[in-house]
């Protein structure tokens, strides 16, 4: 729970805010702060009296309080320092509300306990059966996992007394030669996903089951983006709660990974990395609180300042695809991965970089990787540098998402998140407008002349922008000498009356040149010839 989730809670009528530095400040504990008292957490939320506020506190930490009564002014101490303070009247019964708090964090604990049942038996590689069990043993209620192809993947109702005669029993009793009930409730789904009552998105729909008459928690089970599989749990044995809700909405997560792991822990020398890492990626929301305790019982204590998210998948063109290729790439790349934490799944390798804070990404490993990227016919993106280990899952949806935008814009073989964002922007501009009448119409006279004189003005053009001007660069990638160049150079500068030196003009230039690439009107660059020539 955040501190402005806890203000939430309070009757606003009765509160009065005085100071709120960072209302997404994670609360785990609710205690009442004494005089006594020597260090200050910064996930606890202090209740006391206001003579009971501590003289000082670290300058650099967030800290919450609630004080007791009226507080006419922010006191003198907290005035350079970053701190959430809220006061409550005594009218307003605080400790109901102490009470009130202290239930909703103790559901938080019933979730974060059920998440890491979960995870222990995701980590057990007693594959999907068992991974439901484990959902049946802390929901209680009977839970259904099939595929896309409508086969049962799982089915688990424990000691459920369910009528064998109800449409309910026949569907879970129905085996491989006889799936007339399951093929039934798939249609009843289907029909209810096709009317718009079921989401597609991640969320779990809630509704009730008239085939059944039970009411149903339903939602898609996606990787990588795809739907793969569909769980659904049934109010048999007794009504839904919240808790069911957000445990069944994390059971999805593990649902997932359960199905594409795999040989998850045969592939992964570190396995105490890898199974931190994933679980990273595997949770939709999660906590520090949550990260801190994987890595003490990990016993890892590498953990810096800076991250980046590499991806790295083989090429449609790679010959071979499968999880040894990723095991035999995890070894050339281990000069680059010391600190580091790498995950192999069926289909990609997965790289945390672990940097302290004087550090880049170094020209040594983006080589590296270039390297290794066309030795081995390689799809590389790398997310945006971040310092929050909780923002692990969507760096590394920028980092997959730099590789699917750069099969539009194709010019690196490592792909950078940072650099082809332009082209993410641009993709959502073309969603709501014609993304032609963006461009400058002088690169269009510019791409018109090529076409009627077979000239390669716009090659051109764009390699010297990309070097930057460099002018024996640009030459060098395009093969001619550098005086045919700048002759060209001095012919695209009359038909677009522009100096190509001003940098508004250049950046210009440029969006433009990626909107023609978007819309299929510039190619690549030309490949490097190969050492024989072709």
């Amino acid at each position: 729970m955040t501190f402005s989730q806890v203000v939430k809670l309070i009757d606003p009528l009765a509160l009065s805010v005085h100071a709120i530095s960072d209302g997404n400040a994670e609360i785990n504990d609710v205690r009442f702060a004494e005089v006594e008292l020597t260090e200050y957490r910064e996930d606890t939320l202090y209740f006391c009296e206001q003579r009971d506020l501590p003289a000082a506190l670290p300058p650099r930490r967030v800290h919450s309080f609630i004080v007791i009564g009226e507080l006419s002014a922010t006191p003198s101490q907290f005035h350079n320092i970053r701190v959430n303070l809220v006061s409550v009247s005594r009218a307003a019964e605080p400790l109901a509300t102490l009470g009130l708090i202290r239930e909703r964090l103790s559901e938080e604990n019933r979730v974060r306990n059920a998440v890491h049942r979960l995870t222990e038996a995701l980590l057990s590689n007693k594959g999907l059966h068992h991974l439901v069990e484990t959902a049946y043993a802390i929901l209680g209620n009977p839970i259904l996992v099939w595929d896309s192809s409508e086969h049962c993947l799982a089915r688990v109702t424990g000691d459920s007394d369910i009528d064998p005669e109800s449409m309910f029993g026949t569907f879970l009793a129905s085996d491989k030669e006889d799936r007339e009930s399951d093929l039934a409730a798939v249609a009843y789904l289907k029909k209810l996903r096709q009317s718009g009552l079921l989401s597609s998105g991640s969320k779990p729909a809630r509704f009730l089951n008239e085939l059944f008459n039970l009411e149903q928690l339903d939602a898609p089970v996606r990787v990588n983006g795809i739907i793969v599989a569909e769980a659904s749990m049934f109010a048999y044995n007794h009504s839904f709660t919240a808790f069911d809700e957000a445990v069944f909405e994390q059971l999805l997560s593990f649902i997932s990974q359960e199905l594409q792991k795999r040989n998850l822990f045969r592939r992964n020398r570190d396995k105490n990395k890898a199974y931190f890492l994933n679980a990273l990626l595997s949770y939709t929301d999660i906590k520090q609180a949550n990260i801190d305790r994987m890595l003490l019982i990990r016993e890892i204590a590498t953990i810096k300042e800076k991250f980046y998210v590499a991806v790295i998948e083989m090429s449609p063109f790679a010959e071979h695809v499968d999880s040894m290729v990723f095991q035999m790439l995890a070894q050339q790349l281990r000069p680059i991965l010391s600190g580091s934490f790498y995950l192999i799944r069926e289909t990609e390798l997965v790289i945390l970089f672990n940097l302290p804070n004087n550090k880049q990404l170094s020209g040594f490993i983006d080589e590296t990787l270039r390297q290794q990227a066309i030795a081995n016919k390689l799809l590389i993106g790398v997310s945006n540098m971040f310092h929050d280990l909780t923002q692990t899952r969507k760096h590394y949806q920028q980092a997959k998402e730099a590789i699917i935008l750069n099969n539009t814009y194709n010019d690196w073989t490592v792909t950078y998140f940072s650099l082809i964002a332009p082209v993410r922007v641009l993709h959502i501009v073309r969603e709501h407008d014609d993304l032609i009448s963006y461009c400058m119409p002088e690169l269009m006279d510019l791409l018109a002349v090529d076409k009627q004189s077979n000239t390669d003005y716009m090659t051109t053009l764009y390699c010297y922008l990309e070097f930057f001007g460099n002018t024996s660069a640009a030459a060098a990638k395009l093969h001619i000498h550098k005086n045919t160049l700048l002759y060209r150079l001095s012919k695209i500068r009359d038909i677009l009356h522009c100096s190509l030196e001003e940098g508004e003009d250049n950046y210009k230039l440029m969006m433009s040149f990626r909107i023609l690439r978007i819309l299929g009107m510039f190619g690549a660059l030309p490949p490097e010839p190969t050492e024989t020539g072709s």
